[in-house]
Protein backbone atom coordinates (compact mmCIF):
# COMPACT_ATOMS: atom_id res chain seq x y z
CA UNK A 1 0.00 0.00 0.00
CA UNK A 2 2.45 2.37 1.03
CA UNK A 3 4.60 2.08 -2.85
CA UNK A 4 0.92 2.89 -4.21
CA UNK A 5 0.58 6.04 -1.97
CA UNK A 6 3.87 7.06 -2.67
CA UNK A 7 3.66 6.91 -6.09
CA UNK A 8 0.34 8.68 -6.57
CA UNK A 9 0.91 11.34 -4.06
CA UNK A 10 2.38 14.69 -5.60
CA UNK A 11 1.23 18.28 -4.30
CA UNK A 12 -2.27 18.83 -5.64
CA UNK A 13 -3.29 15.07 -5.27
CA UNK A 14 -3.81 13.38 -1.25
CA UNK A 15 -4.67 10.12 -0.35
CA UNK A 16 -7.38 10.23 2.78
CA UNK A 17 -7.54 7.29 4.91
CA UNK A 18 -10.29 6.83 7.23
CA UNK A 19 -10.96 4.65 10.06
CA UNK A 20 -12.39 4.23 13.64
CA UNK A 21 -9.71 3.92 16.39
CA UNK A 22 -8.20 5.20 19.58
CA UNK A 23 -5.25 6.23 18.49
CA UNK A 24 -3.59 6.77 14.70
CA UNK A 25 -1.04 3.90 15.89
CA UNK A 26 -4.08 1.38 16.21
CA UNK A 27 -5.56 2.55 13.39
CA UNK A 28 -2.27 1.93 11.04
CA UNK A 29 -1.19 -0.91 13.12
CA UNK A 30 -1.49 -3.30 9.81
CA UNK A 31 0.16 -0.98 8.03
CA UNK A 32 3.46 0.67 9.89
CA UNK A 33 5.54 2.29 6.76
CA UNK A 34 2.01 4.45 6.11
CA UNK A 35 2.98 6.68 9.45
CA UNK A 36 6.01 8.28 7.56
CA UNK A 37 4.15 9.58 4.88
CA UNK A 38 0.44 10.22 7.28
CA UNK A 39 -0.30 13.03 9.16
CA UNK A 40 -3.17 12.59 11.18
CA UNK A 41 -6.04 14.24 11.87
CA UNK A 42 -8.59 13.37 14.39
CA UNK A 43 -12.42 14.08 13.81
CA UNK A 44 -14.45 13.63 17.19
CA UNK A 45 -17.87 13.06 17.71
CA UNK A 46 -20.21 15.29 16.01
CA UNK A 47 -21.92 18.01 18.55
CA UNK A 48 -25.89 18.51 18.90
CA UNK A 49 -26.24 21.49 16.68
CA UNK A 50 -23.99 20.01 13.67
CA UNK A 51 -26.40 17.13 13.54
CA UNK A 52 -29.67 19.40 13.82
CA UNK A 53 -28.12 21.09 10.86
CA UNK A 54 -28.20 17.77 9.01
CA UNK A 55 -32.37 18.20 8.62
CA UNK A 56 -32.34 20.95 7.29
CA UNK A 57 -30.08 20.52 4.38
CA UNK A 58 -32.80 17.69 3.64
CA UNK A 59 -35.68 19.92 4.40
CA UNK A 60 -33.86 22.11 1.85
CA UNK A 61 -32.98 19.56 -0.64
CA UNK A 62 -37.26 18.42 -0.79
CA UNK A 63 -37.68 21.92 -0.71
CA UNK A 64 -39.58 21.90 2.78
CA UNK A 65 -41.44 19.39 1.08
CA UNK A 66 -41.35 16.87 3.97
CA UNK A 67 -40.47 18.58 7.12
CA UNK A 68 -39.72 17.42 10.88
CA UNK A 69 -40.85 18.70 13.95
CA UNK A 70 -38.45 19.97 16.74
CA UNK A 71 -39.21 17.00 19.02
CA UNK A 72 -38.62 14.37 16.73
CA UNK A 73 -35.21 15.59 15.72
CA UNK A 74 -34.10 16.26 19.34
CA UNK A 75 -35.13 12.55 19.86
CA UNK A 76 -33.00 11.65 16.60
CA UNK A 77 -30.39 13.57 18.08
CA UNK A 78 -29.94 12.65 21.27
CA UNK A 79 -29.78 8.68 20.72
CA UNK A 80 -27.52 8.94 17.80
CA UNK A 81 -24.35 9.52 20.16
CA UNK A 82 -22.41 12.55 18.43
CA UNK A 83 -22.85 9.95 15.13
CA UNK A 84 -24.10 10.92 11.63
CA UNK A 85 -24.46 7.71 10.20
CA UNK A 86 -28.01 7.49 12.30
CA UNK A 87 -29.30 10.72 12.03
CA UNK A 88 -28.83 10.13 8.20
CA UNK A 89 -30.53 5.98 8.79
CA UNK A 90 -33.48 7.13 10.70
CA UNK A 91 -33.63 10.57 9.21
CA UNK A 92 -34.16 8.59 5.90
CA UNK A 93 -36.23 5.81 7.04
CA UNK A 94 -38.36 8.89 8.54
CA UNK A 95 -39.03 10.11 5.40
CA UNK A 96 -39.26 7.46 3.74
CA UNK A 97 -42.31 6.49 6.31
CA UNK A 98 -44.03 9.20 6.06
CA UNK A 99 -45.13 8.87 2.33
CA UNK A 100 -45.76 5.91 2.81
CA UNK A 101 -48.43 7.23 5.54
CA UNK A 102 -49.52 9.94 3.26
CA UNK A 103 -47.76 12.70 5.47
CA UNK A 104 -45.49 15.35 4.61
CA UNK A 105 -44.99 16.48 8.92
CA UNK A 106 -42.60 13.69 10.13
CA UNK A 107 -43.47 13.46 14.29
CA UNK A 108 -42.26 12.16 16.93
CA UNK A 109 -44.59 8.73 16.73
CA UNK A 110 -42.98 8.59 13.13
CA UNK A 111 -39.58 8.36 14.54
CA UNK A 112 -40.70 6.32 16.68
CA UNK A 113 -42.48 3.59 14.68
CA UNK A 114 -38.40 3.86 12.70
CA UNK A 115 -36.25 3.03 16.27
CA UNK A 116 -39.28 0.30 16.91
CA UNK A 117 -37.99 -1.48 13.70
CA UNK A 118 -34.31 -1.72 14.42
CA UNK A 119 -35.18 -2.60 18.00
CA UNK A 120 -36.42 -5.42 16.73
CA UNK A 121 -34.31 -6.31 13.87
CA UNK A 122 -36.36 -5.49 10.77
CA UNK A 123 -34.60 -2.55 9.22
CA UNK A 124 -31.68 -4.33 7.62
CA UNK A 125 -28.43 -2.62 7.84
CA UNK A 126 -24.84 -3.33 8.45
CA UNK A 127 -24.67 -3.17 11.95
CA UNK A 128 -27.87 -5.20 12.33
CA UNK A 129 -25.52 -7.97 10.37
CA UNK A 130 -22.99 -7.76 12.74
CA UNK A 131 -25.40 -7.78 16.02
CA UNK A 132 -27.27 -11.17 14.57
CA UNK A 133 -23.48 -12.74 14.11
CA UNK A 134 -22.47 -11.54 17.49
CA UNK A 135 -25.47 -12.74 19.59
CA UNK A 136 -25.53 -16.06 17.92
CA UNK A 137 -29.27 -17.00 18.70
CA UNK A 138 -28.09 -16.41 21.92
CA UNK A 139 -30.08 -14.57 24.53
CA UNK A 140 -27.50 -13.96 27.88
CA UNK A 141 -25.11 -12.79 25.02
CA UNK A 142 -27.54 -10.61 23.66
CA UNK A 143 -28.31 -9.34 27.33
CA UNK A 144 -25.12 -8.71 28.56
CA UNK A 145 -23.88 -6.77 24.97
CA UNK A 146 -26.81 -4.25 25.67
CA UNK A 147 -25.58 -4.18 29.35
CA UNK A 148 -21.96 -3.41 28.17
CA UNK A 149 -23.80 -0.45 25.37
CA UNK A 150 -25.85 1.12 27.74
CA UNK A 151 -22.52 2.43 29.63
CA UNK A 152 -22.27 5.53 28.34
CA UNK A 153 -18.41 5.79 29.31
CA UNK A 154 -15.87 4.68 26.91
CA UNK A 155 -13.81 2.73 29.62
CA UNK A 156 -16.53 0.15 31.00
CA UNK A 157 -16.29 -1.52 33.67
CA UNK A 158 -17.50 -5.05 34.29
CA UNK A 159 -18.31 -4.61 38.01
CA UNK A 160 -21.89 -3.49 38.10
CA UNK A 161 -22.83 -5.02 35.16
CA UNK A 162 -21.81 -8.34 36.59
CA UNK A 163 -24.01 -7.90 38.94
CA UNK A 164 -26.89 -6.59 36.99
CA UNK A 165 -26.28 -10.02 34.51
CA UNK A 166 -26.18 -12.21 37.88
CA UNK A 167 -29.76 -10.47 39.17
CA UNK A 168 -31.09 -11.83 35.36
CA UNK A 169 -30.08 -15.28 36.00
CA UNK A 170 -26.52 -15.49 33.92
CA UNK A 171 -24.43 -17.37 35.96
CA UNK A 172 -21.05 -16.92 34.03
CA UNK A 173 -20.96 -13.51 32.42
CA UNK A 174 -17.78 -13.35 32.19
CA UNK A 175 -17.47 -16.63 30.34
CA UNK A 176 -19.73 -14.94 27.95
CA UNK A 177 -17.58 -11.72 27.47
CA UNK A 178 -14.62 -13.13 26.74
CA UNK A 179 -16.43 -14.66 23.64
CA UNK A 180 -17.42 -10.88 22.75
CA UNK A 181 -13.36 -10.62 23.01
CA UNK A 182 -12.57 -13.80 20.93
CA UNK A 183 -15.83 -14.41 19.01
CA UNK A 184 -14.49 -17.32 17.27
CA UNK A 185 -15.15 -17.12 13.52
CA UNK A 186 -17.04 -13.89 13.62
CA UNK A 187 -15.38 -10.06 14.16
CA UNK A 188 -15.18 -9.27 18.15
CA UNK A 189 -16.87 -6.47 19.19
CA UNK A 190 -14.93 -6.07 22.71
CA UNK A 191 -11.20 -5.08 23.43
CA UNK A 192 -9.98 -5.71 27.35
CA UNK A 193 -8.22 -3.12 28.50
CA UNK A 194 -7.38 -4.42 31.47
CA UNK A 195 -8.73 -6.98 34.91
CA UNK A 196 -12.35 -6.05 34.96
CA UNK A 197 -11.98 -3.15 32.32
CA UNK A 198 -13.40 -3.35 28.50
CA UNK A 199 -14.59 -1.08 25.77
CA UNK A 200 -16.66 -0.78 22.24
CA UNK A 201 -14.18 -1.68 19.17
CA UNK A 202 -16.45 -0.16 17.06
CA UNK A 203 -18.36 3.10 19.39
CA UNK A 204 -20.97 3.07 16.17
CA UNK A 205 -21.59 -0.50 16.71
CA UNK A 206 -22.22 0.05 20.60
CA UNK A 207 -24.66 3.01 19.85
CA UNK A 208 -27.00 0.39 17.71
CA UNK A 209 -26.81 -2.00 20.26
CA UNK A 210 -28.14 0.67 22.56
CA UNK A 211 -30.87 1.05 20.18
CA UNK A 212 -31.35 -2.40 19.56
CA UNK A 213 -32.02 -3.13 23.38
CA UNK A 214 -35.03 -0.49 23.28
CA UNK A 215 -37.50 -3.44 22.40
CA UNK A 216 -36.91 -4.38 26.01
CA UNK A 217 -38.11 -0.79 27.25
Amino acid sequence: MVLLLKACTNDFFKFCVVGISDSFTKLISDHESISRFSYPIRIDQMLDYELLEIFKKAENRVSHYFEIEDIARDYIVKLAGGFPYFVHLIGKESFYLAHERGQRKINIETVQSVFKRIAEGRLPNLYETLYLETIDYSGNKEVLLVLFAEELNTVISTKDIYKTAKELGINSPANIVNSLVKNGNTKPVLKKLSNGRYSFIDPIFKVYVRIRGLKNK
